[in-house]
């Protein structure tokens, strides 16, 4: 049996290498690729060397999402969830955004409909 949905918003993937930065336990992860985003959060994908220092319910701070459309603008966050994967070298880390501008809130819907309704027309 599947377990029930619990995001409430939709991941979409977003073309071309799109990365974050984040601080968190006192480390700065820069680079960290985006495997999806949504209106509440977002996976990147950690170097399993680095990923330990990440537990359930973190704060992160000074997040930064890097893709066309999406401001500088730093994002706080938490660790909704981690997973490793048995092959493979990163771990999988949900982040579930917290709090931040308006204006990055604007271009983060903005990018994130635009991907699902290029999805749609596909």
């Amino acid at each position: 049996m599947s377990q029930p949905e619990k995001r409430d918003s939709r991941r979409v993937l977003l073309p071309g290498n799109p990365q974050a930065r984040f601080r968190a336990a006192g480390q700065v992860f820069d680079r960290i690729p985006l495997a999806n985003l949504s209106h509440g959060g977002c996976l990147t994908m950690v170097p399993f060397q680095e990923a330990g220092a990440l537990c359930l319910d973190m704060p992160i701070t000074e997040l930064v999402l890097f893709h066309p459309g999406l401001t500088a603008n730093p994002i706080t966050a938490r660790v909704a969830w981690t997973m490793a994967h048995a092959e493979g070298d990163q771990v999988a880390v949900g982040l579930q955004f917290q709090e931040m501008a308006s204006d990055t809130r604007i271009a983060l819907v903005a990018v994130v409909d635009s991907a699902i309704l290029e999805s749609v027309r596909r």
